[in-house]
C-alpha cells in the first residue's frame, strides 16, 4: 500500500500540469484502490485474500505485510465515507491550487 506522503507527492506533482479529466482519473483511481483495500479487510474476504497472497511477497520489503494488512485490518463502513470525503477534498484542493493566482506586489523601481 502506498503511504500518505507518497500520495500527497503524487497529487502535488499533477496539480499544475494535469488536465481536469486526468485529475479526475487520478483521484478516482486512488479512491478505488483505497476502497478495495478497505473492503479487503472485511472478515468475509480477508482470509481469502490472505491465502491468495503469493509466497514471494514475503521476500519483498514493501509487500511482506500484505496478508497481515488484510487479516488484522478492521472493516468499518465509516472508513468508506472518510475515503470518499478525502478523495473529494484532494480533488478540490488541487483544483483550487491550480486556479490560485497570487496578487502581484508593487515593486519599487531600482535607482
Amino acid at each position: 500500500m502506498q503511504s500518505v506522503p507518497h500520495r500527497q507527492a503524487h497529487i502535488r506533482s499533477v496539480a499544475l500540469s494535469a488536465s481536469s479529466a486526468r485529475l479526475t482519473s487520478i483521484c478516482t483511481f486512488w479512491w478505488l484502490v483505497d476502497t478495495l483495500c478497505k473492503f479487503g479487510e472485511h472478515p468475509a474476504l480477508a482470509p481469502r485474500i490472505a491465502v491468495a497472497v503469493p509466497e514471494w511477497f514475503q521476500h519483498v520489503p514493501v509487500l511482506e505485510n500484505t496478508a497481515g494488512y488484510f487479516l488484522r485490518g478492521t472493516f468499518d463502513p465509516l472508513d468508506l465515507a472518510a475515503i470518499a470525503l478525502g478523495t473529494i477534498a484532494a480533488y478540490l484542493t488541487v483544483r483550487s491550487i491550480r486556479q490560485y493566482k497570487p496578487r502581484e506586489k508593487a515593486h519599487a523601481s531600482p535607482k
